[in-house]
């Protein structure tokens, strides 16, 4: 079995130098995400027991989907998190197509907002930069420098044909263990 993660959360293109708000980003995005993420974001913020509701919505959509889930269970104030298995590579990258569905219909432009929430530009520039280093130290392919959660969302957000990523599925498993470790030493959370 090979395995893949499922927590991209996220599949918007926004870039605009900085990085907005919470409030910001989701106003922006009310008119055209789902209406189970319009419902979350029509106040601008996304609580804890927000963003898991939307977490198992998109873990339920993938399993109804036929999908192996594997879930690690929110800790304190450490969101649950949720990743794949599938038996080959191909098969893996299906599931992780299939997967991005859910997300679009139940966490992405959720987790934006909720990764927008509350961060200094010191603190993201420690995230990303212990990040960055971490994806470096990781192998595999070169990936661009990563200069805000913009940047992360760009790279790591959307489905393999939106992606201009090789080895998709193989990419988004190393930033899935980069972005654990890194969320553990520095407390953020990134999309």
């Amino acid at each position: 079995m090979v395995g893949g993660t499922g927590d991209s959360e996220g599949s918007r293109d926004i870039r605009n130098g900085s990085a907005p708000t919470a409030a910001e980003y989701s106003l922006s995005v009310l008119a055209s995400t789902s209406p189970f993420q319009r419902e979350i974001l029509q106040d601008g913020a996304v609580t804890f027991a927000e963003f898991e509701s939307a977490k198992q919505r998109t873990i339920a959509c993938a399993r109804d989907a036929g999908l192996t889930v594997e879930v690690k269970p929110a800790s304190g104030l450490r969101p649950s998190s949720y990743g794949l298995s599938a038996p080959t590579e191909a098969e893996l990258d299906v599931a992780v197509a299939r997967l991005a569905e859910c997300e679009r219909e139940f966490i992405s432009d959720v987790g934006i907002a909720r990764a927008y929430a509350g961060y200094t530009p010191a603190e993201l520039a420690v995230g990303l930069s212990a990040l960055n280093a971490c994806l470096r130290e990781d192998g595999g392919p070169a990936l661009p420098e990563l200069k805000s959660m913009a940047d992360v969302e760009v790279v790591f957000g959307g489905t393999p044909d939106q992606a201009n990523l090789k080895d998709w599925g193989a990419t988004h498993q190393r930033y899935s263990r980069c972005k654990t470790t890194v969320e553990e030493q520095t407390g953020l959370r990134f999309p």
